[in-house]
């Protein structure tokens, strides 16, 4: 049984437009041709998909089940065709990135929008990673990563796009404030739990931990930043995320005990693996 594409087609536009002549007129196809598929079909399948009079047909029970099969099958179908053709073209199917979580979405999201009126049939995944975008990119498991602290790594192209100025931050409430000034130092400092987040990475190290304090362990920003806005802790944020905690008095800088510290953001890729037209146009966007 060698049921076709074509056929498939023929029974889902004559139901939409239910009948022959407009089904035929629309696929461009003489009635004729439409008859001669469905008849085929119903020997194929064994069973009536239409009941046709001189003017009207109609799906039999069976060719509404039969139906609501194509019209997913036709959906994953085009879908693979388009993708076929990207492959022939050089336009990848799926885009892979991750991006430090100390970078700000916001200036990644514009890029990306840009992207997709570009390429609106590859889909795009997203990673939100602290510190493992070396390894995720090493891995092949991303095709482009954001990465902060990069040391050097021979299998990757890179070029810095960005740095993130990191703000040593404590809540207006938190006991450490009610010191006096004279005893607000690193010492007494240590004395409460630093927030510090880890990558979802086993593998990876957490930047800027002091390894005799306390610590709150999180694995993304908007809870480190909770957690320290609460009077829980203390720790290193992104200026991006914190300006208006900082200018309504919610955070402290506690720039006298460390100043802020610039991190670059680099972009990276694979050295060995496949540059696509997507993947080269967002490198050429930073």
């Amino acid at each position: 049984m060698w049921v076709t594409i074509e056929q498939l087609r023929y029974l889902k536009v004559i139901a939409q437009e239910g009948s022959i002549n407009a089904a035929g007129a629309k696929l461009g196809r003489a009635k004729s041709a439409l008859y001669y598929g469905i008849k085929k079909l119903e020997e194929q399948l064994g069973y009536k998909v239409l009941n046709a009079d001189k003017y009207r047909v109609a799906l039999t029970p069976k060719g509404i089940q039969l139906l609501l099969k194509i019209d997913n099958f036709l959906a994953e179908y085009d879908s693979f065709i388009d993708a076929a053709r990207q492959v022939g073209s050089g336009v990848e199917a799926k885009l892979t990135l991750s991006a430090t979580a100390l970078y700000p979405l916001n200036a990644l999201t514009k890029k990306i929008s840009q992207l997709q009126k570009m390429f609106s049939n590859t889909e795009i995944v997203f990673h939100r990673e602290l510190l493992s975008g070396v390894e995720l990119l090493l891995k092949d498991n991303v095709d482009v990563a954001i990465l902060e602290n990069l040391k050097p790594t021979p299998e990757l192209e890179v070029k810095q796009i960005d740095e993130v100025k990191m703000h040593l931050v404590i809540s207006r409430k938190h006991d450490f404030i009610k010191q006096k000034k004279s005893s607000q130092n690193l010492e007494n400092l240590l004395a409460f739990p630093q927030v510090i987040q880890s990558s979802t990475l086993p593998s990876d190290e957490s930047y800027g931990v002091h390894k005799h304090s306390q610590q709150w362990t999180v694995t993304d920003i908007h809870s480190k930043r909770e957690i320290i806005l609460a009077g829980l802790g203390w720790g290193r944020l992104p200026e991006h995320d914190i300006i208006g905690d900082l200018e309504k008095g919610r955070l402290k800088d506690l720039h006298h005990i460390e100043k802020p510290v610039k991190i670059p953001i680099f972009l990276g890729r694979k050295k060995s693996k496949f540059t696509g037209a997507v993947l080269e146009s967002l490198w050429e966007m930073f």
